[in-house]
């Protein structure tokens, strides 16, 4: 689009449209497209991305940052190759609990960004759905990026009396983390409101262009932990109805766990039809993932989401006689 630069695993040259086509060919045989977008998770812990129009490249300001390296990168300039290669380093480094590198949720051209990006889906294409990824921080270990650390001081100053900002406005001057660390339920309550103002917002405009899409978003199927250390406070989303559809990420090896993780969204979420159980296929052998869609089905949810269709691919191939494939074909259609 004008706004993105192509995916770089689009090597068709233009007007070559991956989306246009999935729609058109899925429409063509009665099934629904959904587009699945990334909300703060921009790259992985990987090389840098070939484009300078990536945000990496073009807007390295824009990123978020987790604690341990906020120190050490708070005398580098963004635009030094350094700044992005820290974050792709800890990323790697981190890989069990950080996906890559995300942009920082509370900057607001980085809102405009995405917002920008929901808006333009919603007009230039049919699409029947649009899906929320990564609408969260990536733990309760980011974003400790100056930037937003200048943003929580400025919201704080109306948050609590004027002595005790006062007081740590002055700490703040030779502790880089005191006004967090004096207000940390406040510093929690800031970065969950960053993610809820995004999701407020787009849902507005996109109701506005399309009131027929539905908008979903995959969440931490734990409440506790998308709450608490993801700033993901997705139950008042689905009250609020700025998001028609939660999808819990359900990723487990355990049935048990599995059903308890759906039980718990179900109970929040007011209707059936509200909740589609995130299946970790990836993680499952076909006979745990068939277990877990017809337990969805007997827990009465919307439907399932599978995560994900190549890796189910990499088992066993598509078409008449794949096993894996066939298997959770049959389990969805209740045969």
């Amino acid at each position: 689009s004008d706004i993105e630069p192509r995916g770089e695993s689009v090597r068709d040259p233009e007007p070559f449209d991956p989306l246009a086509l999935t729609i058109e060919l899925a429409h063509d045989r009665g099934m629904a497209v959904h587009a699945w977008v990334n909300t703060h998770l921009v790259w992985g812990p990987a090389a840098l991305p070939e484009s300078e129009e990536h945000i990496l490249r073009s807007r390295p300001e824009w990123l978020a940052v987790p604690r341990s390296l906020a120190e050490e990168l708070l005398p580098v300039d963004p635009a030094d190759p350094r700044f992005v290669e820290s974050l792709i380093q800890y990323a790697r480094d981190n890989a069990t609990t950080v996906e890559g590198v995300y942009t920082s949720p509370s900057d607001p051209q980085v809102q405009d960004r995405v917002h920008d990006v929901w808006v333009d889906l919603a007009e230039r294409y049919d699409v029947d759905g649009l899906h929320f990824d990564y609408i969260r921080f990536p733990s309760a270990h980011y974003d400790y990026s100056i930037s937003a650390l200048e943003r929580f001081r400025l919201w704080l100053r109306g948050a609590v009396a004027e002595d005790r900002f006062r007081v740590l406005d002055e700490a703040y001057e030779d502790d880089l983390f005191a006004m967090v660390d004096g207000e940390p339920e406040l510093w929690a309550d800031f970065r969950r409101e960053q993610v809820d103002r995004l999701v407020s917002r787009i849902q507005a405009s996109v109701r506005a262009i399309r009131p027929d899409l539905t908008i979903s978003a995959a969440v931490i199927a734990d409440q506790a932990v998308a709450y608490q250390d993801r700033f993901q406070d997705w139950p008042s989303w689905l009250e609020r109805r700025w998001i028609d559809v939660a999808v819990p990420m359900a990723y487990t090896r355990s049935v048990a766990d599995f059903e308890g993780l759906v039980r718990a969204a179900r109970a929040v979420a007011g209707h059936p039809t509200r909740v589609w159980a995130g299946i970790g296929a990836y993680m499952n052998p076909a006979e745990t993932t068939v277990e877990m869609i017809d337990l969805s089905r007997a827990s009465d949810t919307g439907g399932v989401v599978l995560f994900s269709f190549d890796w189910i691919v990499e088992q066993g191939g598509v078409g008449p006689g794949a096993p894996y494939l066939d298997r959770i074909s049959d389990a969805l259609r209740g045969r």
